[in-house]
């Protein structure tokens, strides 16, 4: 049988979890929208890293119907970023990561509005996690946020823009249910590469001692 000892460190694991790590938080809202050091040579190599895993991992999906996916993981680069180097970094690799996505696999004619939701996405997840703790309970805020803003909100008003077809026809109870499905997964999936992304991060990024 478990032991209680057992027991008690899965509730600190998942205290853990839900808590987050702790970060130091921006003082004021000019240290959060500040560009110092966020377009360092290695933070441009960082984007460039990231914008060529969300090319990758923008192929790989899981599907659940016919025309709907019930797992993605191209949404995993903008959130480390956004997290990492804050709301400008955000901007600009929403803009890049879905020009270079479309690139790589080009399915019918480029639509600036999908860059467009890709900036507003990575720029959600900036503002819950850039400097602030990454926790279970932000996850779920920054996706179920990510949900109506952009996946209920600016894709299907370029899908009806570009189909022509009725609003009714994107806004369905299985595309809702397909998306409540996936929150607690992403969310849990994003604490998990959040906090170790974070830590690598830390080791690689850390001021050099003597400079």
């Amino acid at each position: 049988m478990p032991k209680s000892s057992d027991f008690q460190g899965l509730r600190a694991f998942f205290l853990r979890l839900w808590r987050g790590d702790p970060v130091p938080k921006a003082k004021d809202p000019s240290e959060f929208l500040s560009l110092q050091g966020v377009f360092s040579p290695r933070h441009l190599a960082l984007l460039g890293i990231m914008a060529t895993l969300s090319a990758v991992l923008s192929r790989f999906t899981i599907p659940l119907a016919q025309n709907l996916v019930l797992l993605r993981f191209s949404y995993l680069p903008e959130f480390i970023v956004g997290m990492l180097l804050g709301p400008w970094a955000a901007l600009l690799f929403g803009a890049v990561a879905d020009t270079v996505s479309f690139l790589s696999n080009p399915i019918g004619a480029y639509f600036p509005g999908y860059a467009l939701s890709e900036m507003l996405a990575s720029l959600i997840y900036a503002c819950y996690f850039y400097r602030r703790p990454v926790s279970l309970w932000r996850a779920l805020l920054a996706r179920a946020t990510y949900i109506a803003l952009v996946a209920f909100g600016l894709n299907y008003l370029w899908d009806f823009l570009l189909s022509g077809k009725p609003a009714a026809s994107f806004f369905t109870g299985f595309r809702l249910l397909n998306n409540l499905i996936q929150l607690p997964f992403h969310a849990l999936l994003m604490t998990f590469v959040g906090l170790e992304a974070r830590r690598i991060y830390s080791r690689l990024f850390a001021p050099r001692q003597g400079r």
